[in-house]
């Protein structure tokens, strides 16, 4: 067998069977980087003293040469998957990060959904509304759950929830500029008391001014 069986979405205990036994006769190493994760190798950071995964100049060539077992192994789970499996997999893996926007979030989720709808027309009737506020950040929830009271998600069409979180996202960016500018200017101004008491305490001739107020009081 030259190439590992391909997955059917029916079958899959059967699949899974079969590819366990062809990956270990193949290699037992790549079954281990499958159901383990991939191998890598560590040294100890000199300035900070913590464990980091080893810079790939400094690996021996038997570490490098097992080091390519992870790009192997991933290689013969792409060739074992048809393609809208692969797909399906990256739409439930489907996330938004902390520092993304919710125009480069939503770009991201249209191509996987375009990708899955050309291959699976099921997926063109699929409501991913649920699917996005799911895979929104925490500091979204407030938004998320204020959405779901107000709306009915099983009819509210995706371009109008991307427009309502866009508005929601600037306003948010606006008070986080705001905020911001806030602690700046207390920060400064304390800066100023702050400079102005070590002046005036330092200053004899207010030294000089106080004690004589003191003593004609």
């Amino acid at each position: 067998m030259k190439r590992p069986p391909l997955l059917e979405p029916n079958g899959f205990c059967f699949w899974k069977a079969r590819f366990e036994t062809y990956v270990k006769s193949e290699d037992i190493d790549l079954w281990q980087v499958i159901q383990n994760d991939d191998f890598y190798y560590e040294v100890e950071d000199s300035e900070t003293k913590l464990m980091k995964e080893t810079p790939y100049k400094l690996l021996k060539d038997d570490q490098k040469k097992k080091l390519s077992k992870n790009n192997k192994a991933k290689m013969t789970l792409y060739i074992a998957l048809p393609r809208k499996e692969y797909e399906k997999g990256e739409y439930e893996k489907f996330s938004i990060l902390n520092e993304e926007t919710i125009n480069t979030g939503f770009t991201r989720l249209y191509a996987i959904v375009t990708s899955l709808k050309s291959l699976d027309p099921g997926y063109s009737s699929k409501n991913h509304v649920r699917k996005f506020l799911r895979d929104l950040p925490l500091k979204w929830r407030a938004k998320v759950t204020a959405i779901e009271e107000a709306k009915d998600l099983a009819t509210l069409p995706l371009d109008e929830l991307i427009g309502n979180l866009k508005v929601y996202e600037m306003a948010f960016d606006n008070d986080d500029v705001a905020s911001n500018t806030t602690k700046e200017k207390v920060k400064s101004l304390a800066h100023k008391v702050k400079v102005t008491r070590e002046r005036t305490c330092n200053n004899p001739s207010f030294t000089t001014r106080m004690t004589i107020a003191s003593s004609t009081s």
